[in-house]
């Protein structure tokens, strides 16, 4: 196993570059004082023994900084991120850990994750969301290890590692030194989860609601060509037309009666702060039928209608949820009459018909700091 590989097993091992000296502790103080002290006592009096006790503290500084400087710089850090990530969750970040050195040990390590973000917004481009607490560890010489750091993101939007910190105060705790890694990593956290979601849409969720979708049966049953929508698999996409038009292309199939299906229907056309409580509930609807293997189609401005048959199509309409903004602009197109399900909008925009179950925004009570995403950002 090479210097390079000791953690993580070469996975885009990250190198402190650069130390900093960040400020002595008490102890560092008092060493430096005692050696000056005694030194000046020595001037003074003549007396060998004070001159070797000072000799012996000023080596034992050097040697505490030179230590901490190169115990640092032989760190090997690599960052697994969460693929999941939902705003004022608990999230886990794990940092694989290893000390490449064959001789200096790193003693008294701490480590601290700085997020900046969200970055879709520009009021909060610039606005550092850290919040995790720091991990002690000692790291012998070839040593590695998994460190697990636990935090939440305040919002939803995309974020990113702008930087790992790394402190040691070195092998006598006498002064604080740090480097840092800049990974440069983004992760989207998805809106907050709306507590008793099941609850409220528990009827409807168990409502047979007789809908028609595009299914291919076993037989020949081809109806004809259509424009790709995010969920469709992959064996229907229509070469030829594409290899043709440079357009993606699916294959169409007869409408058979099949297992019901709901619709989830957001119209953005909501005020911000309205729109958060939407975002919300909606993207906790879809994580819950999706985790019931319930057929559900959700369709936004924008997005869809896409059939969430998968966990990547999944995890495609959180992170849209996560990114999206408010919008002026109306549903693009009309859904099929025979369609039921949620539809959440603001009181303008009714559902087409009595068939939807209407969720307006301006009913949407804020979630209560209690179950899901009770945990406030670290400090």
């Amino acid at each position: 196993m090479g210097r390079g590989q000791t953690a993580g097993e070469g996975r885009d091992v990250l190198k402190i570059r650069q130390t900093r000296l960040r400020h002595v502790e008490a102890l560092g103080w008092a060493v430096c004082a005692t050696a000056l002290v005694l030194g000046v006592a020595g001037l003074n009096s003549g007396n060998n023994i004070l001159y070797l006790i000072t000799g012996f503290l000023l080596a034992a500084v050097v040697v505490s900084g030179q230590v901490s400087r190169r115990s640092l710089r032989s760190l090997r850090l690599h960052v697994d991120l969460p693929t999941e990530v939902w705003a004022q969750e608990p999230t886990r970040v794990r940092l694989h850990v290893g000390n490449a050195s064959r001789v200096w040990p790193l003693i008294h390590m701490e480590l601290f994750v700085e997020w900046q973000g969200p970055l879709d917004r520009p009021e909060n481009a610039y606005r550092r969301s850290a919040g995790y607490r720091l991990e002690r560890a000692l790291l012998l010489p070839g040593q590695r290890r998994k460190v697990h750091l636990m935090g939440a993101f305040p919002e939803r939007g995309r974020y990113r590692l702008e930087r790992v910190r790394v402190g040691s105060r070195g092998p006598f705790g006498w002064f604080y030194r740090w480097g840092w890694v800049e990974p440069r990593r983004a992760v989207v956290v998805y809106p907050r989860r709306w507590p008793g979601w099941e609850t409220e849409a528990a009827a409807w969720v168990r409502r047979p609601v007789s809908v028609t979708r595009l299914h291919a049966s076993a037989s020949e049953d081809f109806y004809g060509l259509r424009a790709y929508q995010p969920g469709d698999p992959l064996h229907w996409v229509h070469w030829p037309s594409l290899a043709r038009t440079g357009s993606l292309q699916v294959r169409q199939w007869a409408l058979q009666r099949e297992d019901p299906a709901l619709w989830i229907v957001l119209d953005r056309r909501i005020e911000p702060a309205a729109l958060e409580r939407a975002l919300s509930w909606v993207a906790t609807g879809l994580w819950h039928l999706a985790v019931r293997k319930m057929p559900v189609l959700f369709w936004t401005q924008g997005w869809g209608p896409a059939a969430v048959r998968s966990r990547s199509v999944l995890h495609a309409c959180l992170t849209y949820l996560a990114l999206t903004q408010p919008t002026v602009q109306p549903l693009g197109a009309h859904v099929p009459p025979e369609s039921a399900g949620f539809w959440v909008s603001a009181r303008a925009y009714p559902p087409p018909s009595d068939r939807w179950h209407w969720v307006p925004v301006e009913r949407l009570v804020p979630p209560e700091t209690q179950g899901h995403g009770d945990r406030p950002p670290d400090a």
